[in-house]
């Protein structure tokens, strides 16, 4: 298992998001801007870069079993007289296997409000998985542990939507001047050769 919502910070990656998004909005090409309107344009660019974070569906929260070999010299209950050598015995894994749709990514992601006991699972491609380790493991405390997770999981999920709303409001004023300013140069750059006086190909 892995800690989560301990990597990069959410307003180092608003900023970062951000300055791709503008660096996007500038690399626009002047034939498309030929063949589609503002408005569009940065529709789509919005849409590509607005922060959707991911779904974790509970309600299809599932638990498996599995035979597991454990190390005796740590795993308590189990005597080991060779606390130096490899002693295995047979246990059990129980895993809870909760499905989620988006990216895997923003769970790394540190909310602007955090603590330092974070969450831990491991981390799927569509799934998190809470795994339970022991000889024989204790249905009740190991709920009672998930239970403890799942809410820490839900309040950082809603600490980090709070800190990327500012950010999905702010991104069409940001694009949006990039994307006139192209226009408004293309569109002067046009005119101009009519000073030439030469057919324009």
């Amino acid at each position: 298992m892995e800690l989560l919502f301990m990597g990069n910070d959410s307003h180092s990656v608003s900023r970062s998001l951000l300055e791709q998004a503008k660096n996007a909005a500038s690399l626009v090409r002047e034939s498309e801007l030929k063949l589609r309107p503002d408005e569009e344009i940065v529709a789509t660019l919005v849409g590509k870069f607005t922060i959707s974070l991911p779904e974790v569906d509970w309600e299809r929260a599932a638990v498996s079993r599995q035979e597991a070999q454990l190390d005796s010299r740590h795993t308590p209950g189990v005597m080991a007289f060779h606390r130096q050598q490899t002693a295995m015995s047979l246990g059990e894994k129980v895993i809870v296997t909760v499905p989620f749709r988006g990216e895997r990514e923003f769970f790394k992601i540190r909310p602007s409000s955090y603590t330092l006991n974070p969450p831990t699972a491991t981390l799927e491609r569509q799934a998190l998985l809470f795994e339970y380790v022991g000889v024989q493991v204790d249905a009740v405390r190991s709920k009672q542990d998930f239970e403890s997770r799942k809410g820490q999981i839900i309040n950082c999920l809603k600490t980090l939507g709070s800190d990327f709303e500012s950010f999905n409001a702010q991104l069409p004023g940001a694009i949006a001047p990039i994307i006139q300013e192209k226009r408004s140069r293309m569109e002067k750059g046009e005119g101009n050769l009519d000073s030439w006086g030469m057919p324009i190909s």
